[in-house]
């Protein structure tokens, strides 16, 4: 951080947050164009040592939080090819969240119930159709998933949408539960993120398909849903959760590929033209929000090579410094190419660094955070060498400083990557959490406090004590 962004107050002693009881009297903030805003924008830093118990894997033995006043949203940025927020570095580690298009609440915890066309990898959200019951049926609730989540030190959960359900945002579903029967689409959207700030976690929605009972659409529009109905969708979604603390991100187009290119002469295909367009569109619709747009790579989600010559740009450097470069990852549980069996694995970090690794390194400013990887990690159909390729993409990150991350995905029932879960959605697979420690060891904690308008963040830090930048 440069230091003239930041200054420091000493404040009389606060009130405690959840266990932390001791609190330090200085402080550090982040200024900002209203003097008066700023001045209420962070309460003193707290000593966490004394809330262990509630502190996440990886967390225990961060010594200080600093607390933000919730009267001034939260300023995410992506810069110095970090994520921050209110200038200070956030480690993210997330996943990508089981199908909750339709959940209800008893009396002691939300239970989900799945609503599936099939049980294909693309059905993990809100993107999918409303058929019939079947996924956890009762046996893990939302609560039981998202303990297992913080104990495990993830801090972000990704979201996938499809359009359609946003472009229906009133439509009704009878559930068995009264505190969730009769609400439409997007009332049920802001229930779930109400329940994942509970735990700490931050919510991304991905735009992650046109039809609820499709497959991933190639561009990000088609005949019968124009970018006029995509940016509808876009406002459906944030105008339902805009205002909840734990809304940081959006992604907005779930893998273009096919067609999709990236450059400057085509409108109809320039996918990094479209994001800019949209993000644009979005920011300017919602100027209370201060999160960040992810925008990923052509070519399934992979390719962002294109940057070299066209980075995005949304005309406004504070607008610029809000998008995330989000490259999809897969080894040959999902696609055998044919680099995973000449070569293989030492040709791997340089064909990354080829397709990702170079945006900050060339750069330095905006921050890549991988949006999708994972696999059945020596369990699928490429036996031990897609084990191989996960344990060299986790050494490769963290010795590149790219560490932050999405991993596909909490559900079992994905057909080429499986999941943290085990098929019977109460055990989790332990060498795939034992993974994703390695590649994020000290996540960033931003958790809500019992003051209600006060969030504290333990920042913590890279696996790589070489990767701090300031």
């Amino acid at each position: 951080m440069v230091s003239s962004h930041l200054f420091v107050v000493i404040l009389a002693l606060c009130s405690s947050v959840r266990s932390t009881t001791a609190v330090i009297s200085s402080f550090v903030g982040t200024l900002d164009n209203d003097p008066a805003a700023r001045d209420r924008h962070l309460l003193p830093t707290v000593n966490a040592s004394n809330a262990a118990a509630t502190l996440p894997r990886g967390l225990e033995n961060e010594d200080i939080a600093i607390c933000f006043d919730l009267d001034v949203p939260l300023q995410w940025t992506s810069e110095e090819g970090e994520l921050r927020v209110n200038g200070f570095p956030f480690h993210l580690k997330g996943i990508s969240c089981m199908s909750i298009l339709s959940f209800h609440f008893s009396t002691h915890s939300p239970i989900i119930h799945f609503y599936t066309f099939n049980q294909s990898i693309a059905d993990f959200g809100f993107e999918t159709g409303t058929m019939y019951p079947g996924g956890l049926s009762g046996k893990t609730t939302v609560r039981d998933v998202f303990t297992l989540l913080r104990a495990e030190g993830f801090n972000a959960l990704r979201i996938p949408f499809s359009a359609e359900i946003a472009l229906n945002p009133d439509r009704i579903l009878r559930v068995q539960d009264p505190d969730l029967d009769n609400l439409g689409h997007m009332a049920r959207l802001a229930k779930f993120v109400d329940v994942a700030a509970e735990f700490d976690l931050l919510v991304m929605p991905d735009m992650h398909r046109l039809y609820a009972n499709g497959g991933i659409d190639a561009l990000w529009y088609d005949n019968r849903t124009p970018y006029s109905r995509l940016l509808e969708a876009w406002t459906n979604i944030m105008g339902a959760i805009e205002d909840k603390w734990n809304f940081a991100f959006i992604d907005l187009k779930n893998e273009p590929h096919g067609q999709a290119t990236w450059g400057n002469s085509n409108r109809a295909t320039d996918w990094n033209k479209a994001a800019e367009e949209l993000s644009k569109a979005l920011f300017g619709r919602f100027p209370q929000w201060h999160g960040l747009a992810f925008v990923g790579g052509i070519e399934w989600g992979n390719a962002i090579q294109g940057m070299r010559n066209f980075p995005i740009d949304l005309g406004r450097p504070d607008w610029t410094r809000r998008v995330v470069y989000s490259p999809h990852v897969y080894g040959p549980d999902v696609y055998d190419r044919p680099y995973f069996n000449f070569g293989f694995p030492d040709n791997l970090p340089g064909i990354w660094e080829s397709s990702f690794g170079f945006v900050e390194s060339l750069y330095g400013q905006n921050a890549v955070v991988i949006g999708e990887w994972g696999g059945k990690y020596g369990r699928g159909p490429s036996g031990r060498r897609d084990k191989t390729w996960a344990d060299t993409l986790a050494k490769w990150v963290v010795n590149r400083c790219l560490e932050d991350n999405f991993y596909w995905c909490v559900n079992p029932d994905s057909s080429d990557t499986g999941g943290i879960l085990e098929d019977d959605w109460t055990m989790p697979v332990k060498p795939k959490l034992e993974l994703l420690r390695r590649v994020q060891p000290h996540p960033s904690l931003l958790y809500g406090t019992s003051q209600g308008n006060v969030v504290c963040l333990s920042e913590g830090k890279y696996a790589n004590p070489n990767c701090r930048r300031k």
